[in-house]
């Protein structure tokens, strides 16, 4: 995209999170039509595969937003709400998008382990959509073939989550 644009990389985003929006009604729908329902590895290197749970694909509330360009469904996870995603055997689940503009707290996710994502922005309730998207590092495994998202229980946490993004079993990533 940058090439066919001529203009150096660092013009396509606000800040380090965030692309600009008028880059990511370009670039979010083929980053996540690339994920979804799932991107093999053709040449054997060491680039993973990914698959992609939409938003409509969470039992959760749902919610479109609208700009003048783009619009997307977004999954409404409130304190008081809980969702559990299946992953496969050696599945992981490995990144995070949602809309930052209505999203602010932690956000806890439980399998094997148990982590916390901070998912407060600037940019919450500035717009009625900014895609931002957060690698889980170093991954979820699921316990049981299951992995719990909730919020942490704050009266002021909501997060709008637009997807999930699975690494599929085969190359680690290091």
């Amino acid at each position: 995209m940058a090439a066919d644009d001529d203009l150096p990389v660092a013009d396509f985003f606000i800040d380090d999170l965030h692309l600009r929006p008028e880059v990511a009604v370009r670039l979010a729908p083929q980053l996540l039509a690339m994920c979804c329902p799932v991107v093999r590895n053709p040449s054997g290197s060491d680039i993973p595969s990914f698959r992609c749970i939409e938003a409509g694909d969470l039992a959760l509330p749902q919610q479109e937003r609208r700009t003048s360009l783009l619009s997307a469904r977004g999954a409404t996870l409130s304190p008081d709400a809980e969702v559990e995603v299946i992953l496969e055997d050696d599945e992981v689940l490995s990144g995070l998008v949602y809309n930052a503009g209505h999203t602010f707290g932690s956000i806890i996710f439980s399998g094997l382990d148990k982590m916390a994502m901070n998912v407060r922005s600037h940019y919450y309730q500035k717009n009625d959509l900014v895609v931002a998207a957060r690698q889980i590092s170093p991954g979820m495994q699921a316990k049981d073939g299951r992995v719990s998202i909730r919020m942490q229980r704050d009266a002021a946490s909501i997060a709008e989550i637009v997807g999930l993004i699975v690494r599929l079993p085969g190359v680690r990533m290091h």
